[in-house]
């Protein structure tokens, strides 16, 4: 509830924003989701009236077990950089270091938000920049 209340502070509503949400599991290198941030955050965003996607490397199916087959409210992608123009807002969940590559995307206009205060020394080329401690 946190993040999306600071994006829609920032932003005004979410409501038809397209979200990617970048990280699924609690950290790199596993695909435990038990303590995924991730959880709360793309059920409180589809709750706002966001459109939500969301990547893992490793953790997808994970991830779909532990929301249930009753969450319907935010689809998965395989290729995270193919869905980067279709994109209002990037939320960094979890710092996989292939998500480093943002910062060789053109990603101007988007707004980025980094959990994990993991892209800070990136120097992103995009409007909105905000990272966990900055907000």
């Amino acid at each position: 509830a946190q993040v999306a209340s600071i994006l829609e502070r920032k932003l005004g509503s979410l409501l038809g924003k397209r979200i990617l949400i970048l990280g699924l599991s609690f950290k790199p290198g596993t695909d435990d989701v038990r303590e995924s941030p991730s959880l709360r955050l793309i059920p409180d965003f589809v709750a706002r009236g966001a459109t939500v996607f969301a990547h893992d490397p490793v953790a997808i199916e994970p991830f779909r077990d532990m929301l249930g087959s009753n969450f319907e409210g935010a689809s998965f992608v395989e290729n995270w950089e193919n869905i980067i123009p279709k994109i209002d807002v990037i939320v960094l969940a979890t710092a996989w270091e292939e998500y480093l590559r943002l910062a060789k995307l053109d990603i101007a206009g988007k707004t980025v938000f980094d959990c994990r205060s993991y892209l800070i020394e990136k120097n992103l080329d995009v409007l909105n920049y905000f990272e966990i401690g900055s907000v």
